[in-house]
């Protein structure tokens, strides 16, 4: 079972909620893995998802690496028209009962 599906579930309806349009979930090719693939105003942005206590530590270098090689695998499969790509992260918290959902757009390490 995926431990971050309940995470990617609440990122992908909080992009929906905010306009953005969910290409894929948990693309996969023998580069890596992006948890969702979404488009909006002509961007293509993979969105790498994290959540539980200290999310904003999980994302480094060796994994930026692979989020790119893997969005480019898509783009050669996909026919997409976009104007920029960037990568995004979403870190979810649970803190006091309550659910905390951070976005940070164009990421870089």
């Amino acid at each position: 079972m995926n431990k971050g599906k309940p995470y990617e579930d609440l990122a992908s309806s909080f992009l929906q909620k905010n306009n953005y349009k969910i290409l894929a979930k948990n693309f996969s090719c023998f580069y890596g893995e992006i948890d969702i693939i979404a488009y909006k105003n002509k961007n293509l942005i993979a969105v790498e998802v994290k959540g539980g206590k200290n999310p904003f530590y999980k994302i480094n270098k060796s994994k930026m690496e692979k989020i790119i090689k893997t969005l480019h695998f898509f783009i050669s499969q996909n026919k997409i028209s976009y104007e920029s790509i960037r990568i995004d992260a979403i870190f979810i918290q649970d803190l006091q009962g309550r659910t905390i959902i951070e976005h940070i757009e164009n990421i870089t390490i």
